[in-house]
């Protein structure tokens, strides 16, 4: 194997660990080959790994083969079981996505999988662009190490998407701590693994080894972090679960007045990895402030 190809699959594989439940292997070795045969009970049909907002709609990558899934930006259009599969570029993996402008974000794809340090891991990566304007994507192209790390560096960063008052808060390269700040403690007090971030006006929220936790923007510190800060209906759902995927819709409002998207992986059961996927807390609509898993009208 060539340096090129090592560097590719030693940058997936660190990417794996980082956020992307979409990638086999991350938590279970034959996800890849069963996400098509397990239905989530109420649920996106597939793991979250990213979503990105994009001309009035929210866009959400599953790690789907062929399609992802969208819905109307939910401010204002709060509710469970809006989303609506969009098709793909073609028939691979969609693993994450970016924003590129108002009218058009990307997409990383995959079509292949190789064995790396035990676990089978993507390769062979293009990206494609879907216009909003044309409704169509673009025609799968190569893409570069480089271009594959502005997807995950992406996952590992927010505050960027607030543009009033823009702030930058970023996972550490060991995923114990923020912005320089060491707050994993292990799973016996807090955690042990940071794989997602996001915020709002007032808090940082981490997607955990353990859970979701919320750090006050104002005391980044192991004594400011909680879990379950305002004792939300439903967070059992996502307790003590691997949360691989967290999303604030708005990062410029309060906590408790944006909705929150997660994908939490919890391991075990068939019944467990039936559960796994995304879930999402309303602050409008049909069961609003509380946490339930979250799909398409027909349930996948």
């Amino acid at each position: 194997m060539n340096t090129k190809s090592i560097y590719r699959l030693s940058l997936i594989a660190a990417a794996c660990l980082l956020a992307a439940a979409a990638l086999s292997g991350c938590h279970d070795t034959i996800y890849k080959d069963i996400s098509s045969e397990v239905q989530r009970i109420g649920g996106v049909n597939g793991n979250a790994s990213s979503i990105v907002e994009c001309g009035g709609h929210l866009y959400l990558a599953a790690g789907h083969k062929g399609h992802i899934y969208w819905r109307e930006f939910a401010r204002g259009h709060d509710g469970f079981s809006a989303w609506r599969k969009l098709s793909g570029p073609n028939t691979s993996y969609i693993m994450w996505l970016k924003r590129i402008d108002d009218n058009n974000f990307k997409a990383l794809l995959t079509s292949n999988w190789t064995s790396y340090g035990g676990q089978m891991v993507p390769n062979d990566f293009s990206v494609s662009t879907y216009s909003l304007t044309s409704n169509s994507w673009s025609t799968p192209a190569a893409t570069s190490e480089s271009e594959m790390e502005e997807f995950f560096a992406a996952v590992r960063t927010a505050g960027n998407r607030d543009t009033a008052n823009p702030r930058s808060y970023t996972i550490n390269s060991d995923h114990k701590g923020i912005n320089g700040v060491e707050l994993a403690s292990g799973k016996t007090e807090n955690f042990a693994y940071i794989h997602s971030i996001s915020c709002t006006s007032d808090y940082v929220l981490l997607g955990t080894d353990n859970g979701l936790w919320t750090v006050p923007v104002s005391d980044i510190s192991k004594a400011g972090l909680q879990e379950n800060r305002y004792a939300e209906t439903g967070y059992a759902n996502i307790k003590n679960s691997e949360v691989l995927l967290v999303y604030a819709v708005d990062e410029d409002v309060l906590y408790q007045n944006t909705t929150i998207y997660v994908c939490h992986a919890p391991a075990g059961t068939s019944a467990q990895y039936q559960k796994n996927g995304l879930y999402a807390i309303y602050r409008g609509g049909t069961k609003p402030n509380e946490w339930n898993q979250d799909g398409t009208s027909a349930g996948n």
